[in-house]
């Protein structure tokens, strides 16, 4: 009997020289970021990795019954229900191995997860490597994951306070900095306990706003309010879950965000369930000369035990958090074309993952911020 022909090897060498080829062609390319991850992202949907195009999405608008200004908005994304059957391989072939537990955002893993058909982009923040991963099941129109080149936690909680602090400090600039380079795009960070699948990896979430799309009902809330003189840092309301809203340039952002991050801590009293989604987007400019940089940035304290909201089994996340809830299983698409779901269905289910010391937290801050509660 002849020997089997291993060609694992020369897949791999192959692989390699498309990965470098891709690098090499996205680095030459002009424009910003968004313009590399749209390339990428094209490429990933002619390989068959990313699995959704968007094309059988559908979108509707769950209006207050007496305050038409407040709504919430669903999409139905049946593909994303495949998402937990994972897109690839669980354990390595022969000749390669697993590393940090077969961590889905570690580069090492990727190859043979993948069986070659995910390439990602390396590129460089605050002298901090990342790479770009397309999302075989996307949320929304070109959504990758922007994940740390080192496995690190996705939690900022550290053994000491200087350490927490730091890896705060890092989290919140990072994000900025992403989002800066991706001209009108979203960037959020889940916390553990608040939407992250991959607790292990520090990672965010980026994707583009679609052509058309209106703002979140989490930004029109606070963009009424701004138009109300009214000064970040401030409490989003009304809007069923606490988020507190910063606006301005990065460094400041960071500061201010960050000495709230300091309160929440002590409001919790311990950091065994401190967390949080932080979501940032770049402001739109009113004025033609303006040309400084400035973003906004909703900070939305949670706490790790209450991850599972009230009538579905799936987490509120970031996007969750900004008001846009995704169903993807046909018995939650009958209800919502049933009228089962409506707005009071969406406000009980964020006001059910609110963090119990959230209240507490914006009460002890009502002094030195631009803090209001009704």
């Amino acid at each position: 009997m002849s020997k089997l022909l291993d060609l694992s090897p020369w897949n791999f060498e192959r692989y390699q020289r498309d990965q470098e080829w891709l690098q090499a062609a996205l680095d030459g390319m002009d424009g910003t970021l968004a313009d590399r991850i749209s390339v990428l992202h094209a490429q990933q949907l002619a390989v068959g990795f990313i699995k959704d195009p968007l094309s059988d999405v559908k979108r509707c608008r769950l209006v207050h019954p007496t305050d038409r200004r407040l709504s919430f908005t669903t999409q139905y994304n049946p593909r994303r229900s495949q998402r937990s059957a994972g897109a690839g391989r669980r354990e390595p072939p022969h000749g390669f191995k697993s590393v940090n537990n077969g961590c889905f955002l570690c580069q090492e893993n990727i190859f043979w997860q993948q069986c070659g058909l995910e390439m990602g982009y390396k590129f460089d923040v605050n002298a901090r490597a990342y790479f770009v991963w397309c999302n075989p099941f996307p949320l929304m129109r070109n959504h990758v994951t922007i994940s740390s080149a080192i496995h690190e936690p996705q939690t900022w909680v550290e053994d000491t306070y200087e350490g927490s602090r730091l890896k705060s400090e890092r989290i919140i600039q990072d994000l900025l900095s992403v989002v800066g380079l991706a001209p009108g795009y979203v960037g959020f960070y889940n916390g553990l306990g608040a939407g992250a699948s991959i607790p292990g990896h520090l990672h965010y979430h980026l994707f583009e706003r679609s052509p058309g799309h209106e703002p979140f009902p989490l930004e029109k809330v606070a963009l009424r309010q701004s138009k109300e003189d009214i000064a970040p840092p401030f409490l989003v309301e009304p809007y069923p879950i606490t988020s507190v809203y910063f606006r301005g340039e990065a460094e400041l952002i960071r500061e201010q965000a960050v000495n709230f991050l300091d309160e929440w801590t002590k409001v919790c009293g311990s950091s065994a369930n401190l967390s949080a989604n932080i979501i940032a987007t770049q402001t739109i400019q009113r004025n033609a000369s303006d040309s400084q940089q400035e973003f906004d940035l909703y900070f939305v304290p949670r706490n790790r035990e209450y991850l599972i909201s009230s009538g579905r089994v799936e987490v509120v996340g970031g996007l969750e958090a900004l008001g846009e809830i995704a169903f993807s299983s046909e018995a939650e698409y009958q209800r919502l074309t049933a009228g089962e779901i409506d707005f009071d269905y969406v406000r009980r289910m964020l006001m059910s993952v609110e963090a119990p010391e959230a209240y507490t937290l914006i009460e002890r801050n009502r002094s030195t911020l631009s803090f209001s509660r009704h």
